[in-house]
């Protein structure tokens, strides 16, 4: 048995759910005081990125605050990315999320990778 941190349930004013990474891009702070808007719309209470509950893709500007600093410094550093989404439903008076088994094995494969790189042992191409 697999057991995954499911990060954000978000139940709109009309009643609609949806399971969403707590984990904020760019800088990874959490959307648990994220403002919800008309449409399905989170607003990250950091930088003021939006995204779309639906489908993760930022709506707008990325990284609008705080002024100056947000676009010029973390909207650069970082490219837009987008929030991860997990496929949701209610069945009778449960709420299951649908989560892939190997997120784990393959975070970790993709950070150990990226960790290695950055010191030079992964591919060797740094010394």
């Amino acid at each position: 048995m697999h057991y995954l941190r499911m990060d954000l349930l978000v139940c709109t004013d009309t009643g609609k759910l949806y399971a969403v990474d707590d984990k904020c891009p760019p800088i990874g702070t959490p959307l648990d005081y994220g403002q919800i808007l008309e449409g399905a719309i989170i607003v990250d209470p950091s930088n003021k990125t939006k995204f779309n509950l639906a489908t993760g893709e930022h709506v707008g500007p990325w990284c609008p605050f705080p002024l100056l600093f947000g676009p010029l410094i973390l909207g650069k550093l970082s490219p837009p990315e987008r929030l991860g989404t997990f496929p949701i439903r209610a069945k009778g008076g449960d709420i299951q999320v649908f989560l892939d088994r190997q997120t784990k094995e393959k975070y970790e494969a993709k950070y150990w990778s990226g960790l290695l790189d950055a010191q030079g042992k992964a591919t060797g191409d740094y010394y």
